[in-house]
């Protein structure tokens, strides 16, 4: 006995209903529906919808990597997500190689007191081994300037290419867009209300607590 879903029509209202049928093996794969008139159709994905829905999912996860990195100043995780020929063109801060990129980020770590990536919306096309993303993103960071702090909140996108080599996705291109940003200098943080005060203050280093919480997500695995 398996469940099918039957559809019925009724004055104001038109939909599909649960229902057991018996005597009857389950289908394999794919779902059945079943009309008044008993005919049946089993539909099911095909093996590019398949393919096409397990590339987006690991292009999400390589997008949500590339911000955790970030934020928590992995440059070696950070690395990893690029293939070795890749460009990063940040605008001012850093335009050439992903590695170039890197360095400039692991140079400029004395400045940042907080970082957070925020990912929204996320639109991807792929073709073959061939991908492209318009990601976008919401920054916050925080900078030291000398005797205090200033706020930088950028909302953007990131024009992403990607290839997929020996199996795995990664960046080929990145390029930054700015739509809009604030700055608040001085730095309107503060964390001195009740609920925030004795909580673990998060760092942009190993020394963020997540290192000593986690043992799966800071060691790679994905």
């Amino acid at each position: 006995m398996w469940w099918s879903w039957t559809r019925v029509l009724r004055p104001g209202w038109c939909g599909y209903e649960k229902r057991r049928e018996a005597g009857q093996s389950r289908p394999s794969n794919g779902y059945t529906f079943t009309s008044h008139g008993n005919e049946r159709e089993t539909m099911t994905p095909s093996d590019a919808q398949l393919q096409e829905m397990l590339d987006e999912f690991e292009l999400r996860k390589l997008v949500h990597s590339y911000c955790r990195a970030v934020d928590r100043g992995d440059f070696a995780r950070l690395r990893s997500l690029y293939h070795e020929d890749a460009e990063d063109d940040h605008g001012a801060f850093s335009a050439g190689s992903a590695e170039s990129f890197i360095g400039k980020l692991a140079a400029a770590r004395t400045h940042i007191q907080s970082m957070q990536h925020h990912v929204t919306t996320a639109n991807f096309a792929v073709r073959g081994n061939m991908a492209e993303g318009e990601i976008y993103t919401i920054a916050i960071q925080t900078f030291g300037a000398g005797d205090h702090d200033v706020d930088v909140i950028v909302g953007g996108r990131y024009l992403d290419k990607y290839e997929k080599r020996s199996q795995n996705w990664k960046f080929v291109h990145r390029k930054i867009v700015t739509d809009w940003a604030h700055v608040n200098d001085p730095s309107t943080a503060d964390l001195s209300h009740p609920m925030t005060k004795d909580t673990p203050r998060g760092r942009s280093d190993m020394n963020d607590p997540s290192f000593q919480f986690f043992s799966l997500l800071t060691n790679g695995v994905r």
